[in-house]
């Protein structure tokens, strides 16, 4: 990879029968000096049922049980979809969650933690 390493800190998925409902990953991406949700996705014919909510706040105490204090979210400029659901998620006890979006230097606070 040309900026750093990344590895695989907390992972949680809803599984169906059929396959992968949801998946949420977190990442520990060295040049941002804080784990990354690299991906928090739902099937299309799942959306709108909260499961990304619910599997980055499960990432979230994860990473609080691991001893992280802050977490970001790599979110596309213009992607208010992604950014707005995240928005939505609860301030957590203890991890402060970000938004750092691709192609810019600066960090937009989600959810403080309380």
């Amino acid at each position: 990879m040309a900026r750093g390493s990344v590895r695989s800190l907390a992972g949680v998925a809803i599984e169906e029968t059929d396959g992968l409902r949801s998946a949420c990953l977190v990442c520990d991406f060295k040049p941002y000096r804080c784990p990354v949700i690299a991906v928090a996705a739902t099937k299309p014919s799942h959306k709108r049922t909260g499961d990304d909510g619910m599997l980055v706040d499960a990432a979230l105490m994860s990473l609080a049980v691991l001893g992280y204090l802050e977490c970001c979210a790599m979110i596309t400029v213009g992607n208010d979809v992604s950014e707005l659901g995240l928005r939505n998620i609860p301030p957590h006890s203890t991890v402060t969650l970000f938004a750092k979006f691709l192609g810019l230097s600066t960090s937009v606070p989600l959810a403080q933690a309380v």
